[in-house]
């Protein structure tokens, strides 16, 4: 086995790799790759496994944050970490990974999702991070039936109110959902990503059919938004915005039976709702409302400080940031909002 660079002239060969394989999450795609470096610029530095006859066989994707200090496998998502064909030893790239990161004077995070065999040596597990995940395998009626009222009562309610939900495809439609999301965040205080990213996302995602954006609208004003993305047999709930004041109208209970309907009329077989924070107690439930299994994230660190501190913004320490943040004029928000969130990956 030989280990070698992650770089352009192998993507095509990691992609079809990665799509071939059953543990792979998207942020292991190649387009998923292409956003993270038109959108903040992150140097890739990932390694791959090849046999004696040159076939690819294994990898870990990484990425340098600088202002974060940290190499990642997965900016921006909560998986995407070690990926090797059955039969073969991801130690050697483990070590190497290492190595590198220690080269460049990063610590190193492997966001793997599921625990590896074998922690990696000099490495600690975190598993703070918990995602919801709903088997789609009965089909919709059956899922509809197994919801108790507090689920199917607000889908019925916002039909009643006469909120619509239309699939957004064009660049203005993700626009406007990008309004949404900005607003979304401002609102809890948190930053968002640039118009790049939105703009990336409907590029190599919702144009060639790996996501899907839906709006909800009501007498024909977009109140509520979710972006699903596609791999293999999962639909994920990727991003979700709704305005404030709407929430009477169940528009977002409404926008997550859709996209349960869509990824069942697709043939995907789980519903991935993403990760929180268990501090998102409200959240988790509403998500544990759809029959969702909440499950731990494991993610790796070289460096124990870090695995110790999992930069949830969820936590107590950044109530009063998070309430100064919301309370920006919304140019100057945007503004903070470039300077901050590329830091963290």
């Amino acid at each position: 086995m030989k280990i070698v660079a992650l770089n352009p002239d192998r993507i095509e060969a990691w992609d079809s790799f990665a799509a071939g394989h059953p543990g792979a999450h998207l942020a292991h795609r190649a387009a998923w790759f292409s956003l993270v470096r038109e959108t903040f610029g992150y140097e890739s530095h990932g390694l791959a496994l090849v046999d004696p006859e040159g076939t690819l066989v294994g990898g870990l994707p990484m990425f340098d944050v600088p202002a974060g200090r940290k190499l990642t496998s997965a900016p921006f998502r909560d998986r995407g970490g070690l990926l090797l064909a059955d039969g073969i030893d991801g130690t050697p790239l483990l070590r190497e990974a290492r190595a590198l990161a220690d080269r460049l004077g990063r610590d190193l995070q492997i966001r793997q999702g599921e625990p590896l065999p074998v922690p990696p040596d000099g490495m600690t597990e975190a598993r703070h991070w918990l995602t919801s995940r709903l088997d789609l395998t009965p089909g919709p009626e059956a899922l509809w039936r197994a919801l108790d009222n507090n689920a199917q009562g607000p889908v019925k309610q916002a039909r009643r109110q006469g909120v619509a939900v239309r699939i957004g495809e064009s660049a203005a439609d993700m626009e406007i959902f990008r309004s949404l999301f900005a607003s979304t965040r401002r609102r809890l205080g948190v930053p968002v990503f640039p118009p790049a990213f939105f703009d990336a996302l409907h590029r190599h995602f919702v144009a060639p059919g790996l996501g899907r954006l839906l709006l909800a609208e009501v007498d024909g004003r977009p109140v509520a938004g979710l972006l699903l993305l596609f791999e293999r047999d999962t639909a994920l709930d990727g991003y979700a915005a709704s305005l404030p004041g709407t929430a009477k109208t169940r528009a977002n209970d409404l926008l997550v039976w859709t996209a349960i309907e869509t990824a069942c009329s697709l043939g995907k077989a789980v519903f991935d709702f993403g990760a929180d924070s268990p501090r998102q107690t409200s959240l988790l439930s509403f998500k544990r409302k759809w029959g969702a299994q909440v499950l731990p994230l494991s993610e790796y660190w070289s460096s124990p400080l870090r695995a110790a501190d999992p930069l949830d913004n969820s936590s107590p320490v950044y109530r009063l940031v998070r309430g100064a943040v919301s309370r920006l004029p919304f140019p100057v928000y945007e503004w903070a909002s470039r300077l901050v969130v590329a830091r963290y990956g």
